[in-house]
């Protein structure tokens, strides 16, 4: 019986530690934070169209089409009840795409919980950022999407 045990637990053992070792080595280090962010600027788009959609429990969770002319935010349109227009003075609640690089930056360099962002194959953005910045504390998570980026479009 106890050599059936140890069969089990043995292969068990060996894909939970691929796991481990897959959340350590998988996306959100800063090589790949660093490529990708090559790519982005090597592309020099500095005026552009894309969705930003936060989900936290930081105050604001919803889709907006975010516009960028010169690196800088000039238009929010939010997607929820009308679609109305955000007020310049809430631009801060958005972000860049290099917003969205620092932000990753910022994690790695907090040796936060747990750290996976996707990027964009071809320009290198950040296309899934999910955070969650301690171990046992609860909402503290934020995940943040950002897709249908359109480059040139102002």
């Amino acid at each position: 019986m106890q050599r059936s045990k140890t069969l089990f637990l043995a292969p068990l053992l060996f894909i939970l530690s691929g796991c481990l070792i897959g959340d350590v080595l998988g996306s959100g280090n800063q090589n790949e934070l660093d490529d990708n962010r090559a790519k982005w600027l090597d592309a020099g788009i500095a005026n552009y169209t894309y969705r930003e959609d936060r989900s936290c429990f930081c105050g604001f969770v919803g889709p907006a089409e975010v516009i960028v002319a010169n690196g800088e935010i000039v238009s929010v349109r939010g997607f929820w009840q009308d679609s109305t227009d955000v007020a310049p003075e809430n631009f801060n609640m958005f972000d860049t795409v290099i917003d969205l690089f620092d932000m990753v930056d910022e994690a790695i360099d907090r040796n936060v919980h747990e750290l996976e962002v996707t990027y964009d194959q071809r320009l290198g953005f950040p296309t899934i950022i999910t955070i969650d910045y301690q171990e046992n504390t609860i909402d503290d998570e934020v995940t943040i999407t950002a897709t249908a980026l359109i480059p040139g479009t102002n």
